[in-house]
């Protein structure tokens, strides 16, 4: 079993060590910014074009994320953040844990987030990914909430906490956690429709039917 104390000491080493890591890398790859306008890490502008489908869909829930994820690891073996996101989308999925594709993205990633080898964005969603795998619901959207203190603007981190909060079955949480992140208000205007769909999602769960229907459900 892997720890929620490892993970927030593989978040701490992550936000001392990632800037090391990201230095010693950037000869073979470069930072980018994804579409809510956040850093990640990637080697060709296709795996960005793929990188920011793959948002969409995670974001929208209407299409299965995975395939696009597949093609930037193809051409960016490396993808850290292509791995965590293939695990987010097979848990999301329902997946069964014991397929080779989640047992690889397991141990990948806890030894990446021990080591310190990503970014603060990263080891936040690597721990937040862990924590649902081991059935800590409430804790992984409590981690991906706390990264967007550094990371505003970030619907796709608000979006994974409210599919864990509705894995918890927390009604409150999985509208709270739209509501009371203050950067969701800078998320990037082509992106107002996904996070009116959190609200919408929100008061549903809640039981604020007529609410939902005036944000857009």
């Amino acid at each position: 079993q892997f720890s929620f104390i490892t993970m927030m000491i593989g978040v701490i080493r992550s936000s001392k060590l990632g800037l090391k890591s990201l230095a010693c890398s950037r000869a073979m790859s470069k930072i980018v910014a994804d579409i809510t306008g956040n850093p990640y890490k990637l080697t060709s502008d296709k795996a960005a074009w793929n990188m920011d489908e793959s948002i969409i869909d995670m974001l929208s829930s209407n299409n299965d994320a995975r395939p696009k994820l597949r093609e930037i690891l193809q051409d960016d073996a490396g993808s850290s953040f292509s791995k965590i996101l293939i695990l987010f989308e097979n848990l999301r999925y329902g997946m069964d844990y014991r397929i080779p594709e989640i047992a690889q993205s397991l141990v990948e990633i806890e030894g990446m987030l021990v080591e310190g080898k990503l970014t603060r964005r990263e080891g936040y969603y690597a721990a937040a990914a862990l924590a649902w795998y081991e059935g800590y619901y409430l804790k992984c959207g409590a981690l991906l909430e706390t990264s967007l203190v550094n990371s505003r603007g970030d619907l796709l981190a608000v979006r994974l906490a409210q599919n864990a909060y509705l894995a918890a079955g927390s009604s409150k949480n999985v509208l709270n956690c739209v509501i009371r992140q203050p950067s969701t208000q800078d998320s990037p205007k082509h992106l107002e429709g996904y996070l009116l769909g959190m609200f919408a999602t929100g008061y549903v769960e809640t039981g604020s039917l007529l609410r939902a229907e005036e944000e857009g459900l």
